[in-house]
């Protein structure tokens, strides 16, 4: 067997900018394990004015860090692994609200750190915090961390590392940020990600003492956008961000009219069942003492666009994994707490309690270890401690579920909420206004602005119109124009826009765009026919069990020129048929045409695919994400893009034919794990890619008439380089391999 180590000299060098001096791609195991980091070093250059900065903070009279004290510094970020070590340029700032998070031994700072890396990674994350453990309880963030993320939920990458900061080494808590990379390595697409506003907190709650706090909240929280740069990339993707915004908006809001009678409930999926339930996660983060994490001013939140909802994500619980429920009932108070009972039934307490009796605890308390740097025999010993508790807890609180009091309706309409909400702006002397979307353009917003008549009841009033630049602006800053701004609904005839139809099928509901068809047929094979009446229609099949069912898709052409019109879906489905969590249990699908950025789009999936038959793909034919299962024959001939592009799963494909395809045969990408059988690619761009730690292995493979046969590199800063493996190969044309990836040919 034959090693390839040519460098890809045709693509930029800043595709493949993480400079460690090891190939990253023979250490992709290790590079995604806590336990493989011995250190990490950071130098700050202005070292003298971060220590002047670490002064003032500390110095100064009041109890929380101020922003003005936050600004960040250039750094050099080293990474030392037992097999080498990698060196990145960044930025570094001072993190945490409250002043635990710097502390002074001899002058010299300790602090909590957030830390943006220019280029690369660390274990996948490009912007982390380095917390003093103090700040989040150690073990208990650890331990609740991996649970959450277990049992489904998102929760970021937490772990003990040693650092040093300008020669001062510390124990710290390592947690990455909420970036498209913690969605991604928990099975999501990139989306909107909110959390709740704190603008108006500062002065008006961690000024003021804990025990003072429901007697002094005056704030307003609201909603607030957190990655700004996703809804920015597109108009679909805005459209998605401000439908996702309103509806989070309402929730956040609505929390307002009821405090303090309701000090932390709050339930924005309420009736979602399974995935991003938030009635589980509210339930389990009550059982783990983590109250703080529920406050409406520390959630985070993920808007997932195959379900229509959001998802709750996991921030600053405060978990104390070992004391009961007593201390944590004197912060919310039982009447807060029946709420919470109440969105959850029996059923759904036994389930969650049964998944935490039933958690393979050797294997778990091993993950323990090595995100905690604690022994085996410890970790384990950690782990049975907090996981009593936890379960302690949960039987108490179903206790209390059985005897809950029977709570009359609390549901207010939105619009004594938004007479609430103004009422509270002019008492509290907050200058706010609040607007309302009337109307959608191609680059721009028309909106209303909330005005009063006479008798003090509200309006629409003052047409205005900004670029979806600036409506961006106002859902992460809640601010328009130097003044404090609430985006808070939507002109009625528009949210019609975002409607879509239903058609129930033995197999289960079939969500798909309003116009398009939808058919089910019996007869030796059942088959499921969709038809695109227009170019832009799309089908969704979701959270069920697909058995040996025949489905085909009649899509539309369309034109190169037509495309960036057709892809304005406002649920940011990029596939016409999409499925989503979904079992595959011997289906087989075919699709003729449609205008889409992927004919077939398989997401968070299992199973046993039979066949897939693509002809006439307007850009990719097929993509498969975050998902696990085989695929028994694959045929694609003539796409507009990719064949076959797979990312962020492990997937089997037993035999491919891929023709004629304008960019990549098959592109592999984003950790994913590939095996194929037997391959034939002709008439592509490129036959075979294998990029960003993703390992592809095809036992026979042949390429024909390809501009380049294989390609293994890094693309995205998030991953490291790409491998290749072929026992039986024939391909005339190049290689091509950069310095962090790696090719094993035959």
């Amino acid at each position: 067997m034959l090693k390839y180590g040519l460098f890809l000299l045709t693509l930029s060098s800043a595709l493949a900018a993480a400079d460690c001096d090891f190939n990253t791609s023979e250490y992709l195991e290790e590079l995604s394990n806590p336990t493989s980091i011995d250190s990490i070093n950071i130098e700050i250059p202005k070292s003298k004015k971060w220590i002047e900065n670490g002064f003032k903070i500390f110095l100064h009279k009041s109890p929380i860090i101020r922003e003005k004290h936050k600004k960040k510094y250039k750094a050099k970020i080293k990474v030392r692994y037992a097999f080498g070590n990698c060196s990145y340029e960044g930025k570094v700032r001072q993190t945490g609200d409250n002043k635990d998070h710097i502390e002074f031994t001899d002058l010299v700072a300790r602090q909590s750190l957030k830390v943006e890396l220019d280029s690369g990674n660390v274990l996948s994350a490009t912007s982390f915090k380095l917390l003093l453990p103090s700040t989040r309880g150690g073990d208990n963030e650890i331990f609740g961390t991996l649970l959450l993320s277990q049992f489904g939920y998102i929760a970021p990458k937490t772990f003990s590392v040693i650092a040093e900061v300008n020669g001062v080494s510390l124990d710290y808590l390592f947690q990455e940020n909420a970036e498209k990379e913690l969605l991604e390595r928990h099975g999501r697409r990139e989306g909107p990600i909110f959390e709740g506003d704190e603008s108006l907190v500062g002065d008006n709650f961690l000024t003021v003492k804990s025990d003072d706090f429901w007697v002094f909240r005056k704030h307003i929280s609201g909603a607030r956008l957190i990655n700004d740069n996703w809804p920015r990339k597109s108009r679909e993707y805005f459209l998605v961000t401000l439908r996702a915004f309103i509806l989070l908006q309402r929730e956040m809001l609505g929390y307002e009219v009821s405090y303090p009678q309701k000090k932390l409930y709050l339930n924005p999926g309420l009736g979602r069942k399974g995935r991003g339930n938030f009635s589980r996660f509210n339930f389990l983060m009550l059982a783990m003492g983590g109250e703080h994490g529920l406050y409406p001013n520390n959630r985070k939140f993920y808007f997932n666009s195959f379900l229509g909802s959001h998802e709750p994500v996991y921030y600053d619980g405060d978990l104390d994994l070992q004391g009961g429920l007593a201390r944590h009932l004197d912060v919310y108070g039982s009447a807060d707490l029946d709420y919470f009972l109440r969105d959850i039934d029996k059923t759904e307490i036994d389930q969650l309690k049964k998944q935490l009796r039933d958690l393979d605890l050797a294997k778990f308390s091993m993950d323990f270890a090595d995100h905690s740097r604690n022994d085996a025999d410890k970790a384990l010993k950690i782990s049975k401690k907090f996981l009593s508790q936890i379960l302690a807890n949960a039987d108490e609180l179903s206790d209390r579920h059985v005897k809950q009091v029977s709570l009359g309706s609390s549901k207010v309409s939105y619009s004594k909420v938004l007479d609430h909400i103004e009422k509270k702006s002019i008492d509290n002397k907050v200058d706010q206004k609040m607007i309302a979307v009337s109307s959608i353009g191609e680059d721009a917003v028309t909106f209303f602005k909330y005005c009063r008549d006479s008798e003090n009841k509200s309006y629409l009033c003052s047409e205005s119109i900004s670029s979806f630049s600036d409506f961006v602006d106002i859902m992460k800053k809640n601010e328009f124009g130097g003044v404090r701004t609430l985006l808070v609904n939507f002109d009625k005839s528009l949210e019609k826009s975002f409607s879509f139809s239903v058609t129930k099928s033995p197999v289960g509901d079939i969500l798909h765009s309003t116009g398009s068809e939808v058919s089910y047929h019996e007869g030796t094979r059942k088959v499921l026919k969709l038809k695109q009446l227009k170019p832009n229609d799309w089908f969704l099949l979701r959270d069920m069990v697909i058995p040996n069912l025949d489905i085909y898709l009649d899509g539309m052409s369309a034109e190169s020129t037509q495309f960036s019109d057709i892809q304005s879906s406002n649920f940011g489905f990029t596939g016409c048929l999409n499925f989503y969590n979904v079992v595959f249990n011997g289906t087989s699908m075919t699709s003729n045409g449609g205008a889409c950025e992927d004919s077939i789009n398989i997401v968070a999936s299992s199973g046993l695919i039979e066949n897939i038959n693509v002809q006439d793909a307007f850009s990719d034919a097929v993509d498969f994400d975050f998902s696990s299962f085989t695929v028994a024959k694959l045929s694609i001939v003539n796409a507009g893009n990719d064949c076959l592009d797979v990312s962020g799963g492990n997937y089997r494909i037993v035999q491919l034919l891929a023709q004629d395809c304008g960019d990549k045969g098959v592109s592999v990408g984003e950790g994913s794990v590939y095996n194929g059988t037997d391959a034939l690619i002709s008439r592509s761009r490129v036959g075979l890619a294998s990029k960003d730690s993703s390992v592809t292995r095809v036992k026979k493979l042949k390429i024909i008439d390809s501009e380049f046969c294989l390609q293994a590199f890094n693309k995205k800063p998030e991953f490291h380089g790409g491998v290749i493996y072929t026992d039986d190969y024939f391909c005339v044309g190049p290689l091509l391999v950069d310095a962090n990836s790696s090719l094993f040919v035959n």
